[in-house]
């Protein structure tokens, strides 16, 4: 199990989000994270409120890509694209759809348009996340058929928040 949510997790993830500023706001991290701690300590479906950021740096592909090799409640998934990720990539042509996955079911989807940030949170039916019962995983398809593998610049970096 993980360790229960603490400050420097939560400082962690606020002062990731910094740099975010200016392309997504921040306001909407800083909710769920007051959220999560409101229920420190509470047990959801055997994992405590502990969430990290998976896969920072892999770029997505219309292959799943696993963020975490086993259950795990999904918090939420932030992805970017083309110049929004890094100005000296290539500019993005065309817009995607990423969606995060417990194993090959749909939980979680976020629309892009070319070089633009964005982020989607999760609250289920029992609180806070969205509990994913066998991996997490994600996958980038191209918003024109939804299906096809994104062009390279398009092709968005996502992270999911998970515990």
């Amino acid at each position: 199990m993980s360790q229960q949510f603490n400050a420097a997790t939560d400082m962690g993830l606020r002062a990731n989000a910094a740099f975010k500023s200016g392309k997504v706001p921040v306001r909407a991290l800083k909710a769920l994270l007051d959220s999560i701690k409101d229920q420190q300590g509470i047990e959801r479906g055997g994992l405590f409120p502990n969430p990290k950021e998976y896969v920072g740096a892999a770029v997505a592909t219309s292959t799943a890509a696993v963020a975490k090799a086993s259950a795990a409640r999904v918090y939420g998934v932030r992805a970017t694209s083309g110049t929004a990720t890094d100005p000296d990539q290539a500019a993005a042509s065309n817009d995607v759809v990423v969606h995060v996955l417990d194993g090959s079911v749909i939980i979680g989807t976020i629309k892009l348009s070319k070089n633009e940030a964005g982020e989607s949170y999760f609250y289920g039916k029992d609180g806070i996340g969205v509990l994913a019962l066998t991996n997490v995983s994600f996958k980038a398809v191209q918003v024109a058929d939804g299906s096809s593998n994104p062009a390279a610049g398009d092709r968005p970096v996502v992270t999911i928040l998970a515990s």
